[in-house]
Parts: C-alpha cells; sequence; structure tokens
C-alpha cells in the first residue's frame, strides 16, 4: 500500500443517489498508490448506490463504506474525516473523475509545504457538450498568470485536501446547516484561524455539468446561500461578494438553455434530459 514511509492519504467521497458514477469517480482512485484510503460516505441512497460500493469494497481494501443518516454533505464530509485515519484528509465529489496524479499531486505539495494546511485544484467538466469552453478558458488564464500556485481564500469541496490537524483545529467552527455552503463555510473558517490554503492548477480533477440544468430561479437562490455562507462565520457582504455572484448567476443564465436539452445520460441533446440538481448531497 501507498505512503508507507510518509503521511497517510484518505480520500472521502459523499454520496446521495449516485449509481450512475460512482464506479468510474472510485475507479479512478483505487489505482492511484499515494491514496490508501478511500471511505465512502453514503447520506440515504435509496438507487442502489451502497450496493455498488459494497461490491467494490469487496474487490478494493481501500474502500469503506460509512452510513450517515443526518441529511446533508456537511454531515456526510464530517463523519468522513473523523473515521478515516488520515493524516491528509482528500475531498471530493462523487461525480469527480481526479487525474491519474492526484494523490501524489497532494502528497507531494504537503509533505514539501508544512506550512500549507488545505490544498485545492482546478476542475473541467467531463460530461458537458460545451466543455472546452470552460477548459479553454482556464489554460488562456494560466497563460497569462492569473492561475498559479498561490495562497487562496476558498477551497472546492469537488477537489481539495486539508491535513488532519486543521480540521481538527477548525471543526468546532464549521456549520453543518444546509442553506450554506460546506467548502465555502470551511475555508473561512481556516482563514480565520489563519491556515493556509494554496490552489494548485496541477491539482486537476473533472467534475460533472449536471447542476447546471438548475433554472435561473432556483440557481439566483443558490448563489445567495453564499452570502448567508459569509455572513454566518462573522465576515461583512460587501459588493464585491454581491458583484461575484451576479456575474456567476449571467454565466449561468446564459449556458442554461443549452443544458436545459442536454441529456447527461446519454451524451446528447434530448428534450426529454432528467431533473437538475443544485448539489451533490440534497437539491
Amino acid at each position: 500500500m501507498g505512503n508507507t514511509e510518509s503521511a497517510v492519504l484518505s480520500v472521502i467521497v459523499p454520496t446521495l443517489d449516485e449509481a450512475s458514477g460512482i464506479t468510474a469517480c472510485l475507479e479512478r482512485l483505487v489505482g492511484q498508490e499515494s491514496i490508501d484510503e478511500i471511505v465512502v460516505v453514503d447520506n440515504g441512497s435509496t438507487d442502489g448506490t451502497r450496493e455498488i460500493v459494497a461490491e467494490l469494497a469487496a474487490l478494493h481494501p481501500k474502500i469503506e463504506l460509512l452510513d450517515e443518516p443526518n441529511p446533508g454533505v456537511a454531515h456526510a464530509r464530517n463523519l468522513g474525516f473523523d473515521k478515516a485515519r488520515g493524516d491528509y484528509l482528500g475531498r471530493i465529489d462523487a461525480d469527480t473523475l481526479v487525474a491519474p496524479d492526484w494523490g501524489a499531486t497532494v502528497c507531494e505539495h504537503l509533505d514539501a509545504n508544512p506550512g500549507t494546511m488545505a490544498v485545492t485544484g482546478i476542475s473541467t467538466y467531463h460530461d458537458s457538450p460545451i466543455g472546452v469552453f470552460l477548459a479553454a478558458a482556464i489554460g488562456a488564464q494560466e497563460r497569462l498568470g492569473l492561475i498559479k500556485d498561490q495562497p487562496v481564500g476558498n477551497v472546492h469541496g469537488a477537489n481539495m485536501a486539508i491535513r488532519r490537524s486543521a480540521w481538527q483545529q477548525v471543526q468546532e467552527a464549521t456549520t453543518t446547516r444546509r442553506d450554506l455552503h460546506e467548502d465555502l463555510d470551511l475555508a473561512l473558517c481556516l482563514s480565520k484561524a489563519k491556515l493556509r490554503i494554496d490552489q494548485l492548477p496541477r491539482l486537476r480533477a473533472q467534475i460533472s455539468a449536471r447542476r447546471r440544468k438548475t433554472p435561473p430561479s432556483v440557481w439566483w437562490q443558490y448563489q445567495v446561500h453564499g452570502l448567508r455562507t459569509i455572513a454566518n462565520q462573522g465576515y461583512r457582504v460587501v459588493p464585491f461578494h454581491r458583484a461575484v455572484i451576479t456575474g456567476a448567476w449571467l454565466m449561468h443564465t446564459a449556458q442554461w438553455p443549452i443544458y436545459r436539452v442536454w441529456d447527461f445520460n446519454r451524451k446528447r441533446f434530448s428534450l426529454r434530459s432528467g431533473r437538475p440538481r443544485v448539489s451533490p448531497i440534497g437539491d
């Protein structure tokens, strides 16, 4: 097993009704030597997700399946963080496909930078009909030096890792409210504790674009949850924050007509393309 002479890396994967994609997600993790443990925390699936994970766990000793009855991704994440044995705690979504060197990138950076308490990476889409434009925009920002190794104030819950020691330091300050963004909340707690978060452009993952099917009116409320998260941690919401969520909402609204008729299961346009999903855990 990997990491025999260094820190142990555990990856936590919260799940809720992810039968269609959980196998691909876990297959990206089990073959990486740097990943020692994969903790799947099921949050009440009824579509066969648990059975699929249990079958994979029987084949791969790295995988452990846990159940969290309290609804919400924060509860599932917290159980995984607490039960995992890793010194480093990775965190991805159940529809995330990590790069082949994802685990090694986490371990190498945290091993070499003891002052860094958490890392977050760059994510593109694996199932979007227009995902090439996001990838191109990220590439352009990298060439301009706008995306680079640097301290940041947020983490992307679908592509991140944190030291266990940092989690233990901020755990009591985090929230489990479902109307708040758990990853932003965690980042704010880390920042308040003056614990460094590094952005790593080489920490790559592909995520699902399925949340882009969410109607703009619902998406606006989802974005407002970000402002509520900031205020809940005692920070003042300023015009810059409102400008950021307004820009994100306008971008979502412009893309929504395309995703509205995109079938994520069959990877083709269809007038019968299924219901939207706002977040990996709960709607």
